[in-house]
């Protein structure tokens, strides 16, 4: 493995949970996040260094949970630790997820002071009715403000999250914000059509039959919206991102290009690709178990994690599923190289046909469905497979 990948960094910790997030987080005391928590996960990086022999770092991101309810103190720690301990690339991005309620020019210095240079924020609607709704802690005027303190006074690029088709979003009310944020000119934007994942409170309101919500809305305004960020200026460089000029997020791209990542914290994810063997593995989301095991001394036996080797076949399906989720696609090249043989003739059957539907196209070796033939990729996979 090449000493060098990228490194997520998971803070899962929260205020108050949103009703329609499923990723891994629990509410926090005092809104403070134990020390103890931060104390194990360098002792995990550590490790992690060790066992793969990690020199160099590409790309960092901290996510959640909520990352900006570190304090201070507890920023410039992890910070000090991952410089004292690794080598950063010269042109390494630094991103740090943020809660527009968290949002202040103190954190800012900060950040910058770190050498954060990505800031990513979760706005999703600029609607206060959704927003009450759906438990966010910030309305529409704090998530106008934060946006707009950064773009005063941040230095570095600014990436916002949007969710389509939330509960009591209308179509004005969303492509009126997608307009509004717009202004302020970011330098990436994530909009997603929402998913109703099962175990989430959303979820439960609507199968209780305490809310109405209609499915087919969701998707039918992303692609109203997606219409508004392209005639701006925007370029989706994948299914669900989009970008002023090259600020595409990098550390994302890490995973749609099967490059190798460490994910340390409660809950964190990694995939580790080898010449011989590929391993992912996922910490305990046990977060005291967690923190015992790494301020004890760490055995690899014992690891709490959950641990998969994937096979070949299962490397293939991914490679074409994250290669396809971007507008730049799969190259022969890679795929020879990462397999030892060429693209299956399957593949290249179905991409003729889907090249004479005007749903892809091929340009200097590449391989990539196009912006329309994107809604179709999970038809496309059936079909090649």
């Amino acid at each position: 493995m090449d000493n060098s990948l990228s490194l997520y960094i998971h803070i899962p910790f929260c205020i108050s949970k949103c009703d329609y997030c499923d990723f891994f987080s629990i509410k926090c005391q005092d809104k403070k996040i134990p020390d103890d928590y931060i104390k194990a996960l360098c002792s995990e990086l550590l490790y992690r260094k060790k066992q793969y022999n990690i020199h160099i770092l590409k790309t960092i991101y901290i996510g959640g949970g909520t990352p900006s309810l570190l304090s201070e103190k507890q920023i410039r720690f992890i910070f000090d630790f991952i410089r004292k301990n690794f080598i950063l690339s010269d042109d390494i991005e630094i991103t740090f997820e943020a809660n527009p309620d968290d949002i202040n020019l103190s954190l800012l210095e900060v950040l910058s002071g770190c050498g954060v240079n990505r800031l990513s924020l979760g706005i999703q609607s600029l609607c206060d009715d959704v927003l009450k709704f759906i438990h966010r802690r910030a309305d529409k005027k704090k998530n106008l403000d934060a946006i707009r303190l950064i773009r005063e006074k941040w230095n570095g690029q600014i990436s916002v999250d949007l969710i389509c088709g939330l509960p009591y979003e209308t179509e004005k009310s969303f492509l009126q914000a997608v307009n509004d944020i717009i202004e302020y000119k970011p330098h990436h934007i994530s909009m997603y059509s929402l998913t109703v994942e099962e175990g989430t409170v959303l979820f439960d309101k609507i199968q209780s039959g305490k809310i109405k919500y209609d499915y087919d809305f969701s998707d039918s305004l992303w692609l109203k919206a997606k219409d508004v960020l392209l005639k701006s200026g925007y370029v989706q460089y994948e299914i669900s991102n989009f970008c002023r000029d090259d600020f595409y997020s990098r550390h994302n791209m890490t995973y749609w290009s099967l490059e190798s990542y460490i994910g340390a914290g409660s809950g964190a994810s990694s995939t580790v690709y080898g010449n011989m063997d590929t391993v992912r593995f996922t910490n305990t989301d046990d977060i005291n178990g967690y923190i015992s095991f790494w301020m004890s001394s760490p055995e690899e036996k014992n690891i709490p994690q959950q641990t998969e080797f994937l096979d070949e076949k299962t490397l293939e399906f991914e490679f074409f599923m994250m290669g396809f989720r971007t507008r730049r696609g799969i190259s022969r090249e890679k795929f020879l190289s990462f397999f030892k043989r060429p693209l299956p003739s399957r593949f290249l059957e179905v991409f003729e046909q889907w090249k004479k539907k005007n749903l892809a196209q091929e340009k200097n070796g590449y391989f990539a469905l196009n912006s329309d033939g994107m809604l179709f990729l999970n038809r496309f996979l059936e079909e090649i497979h």
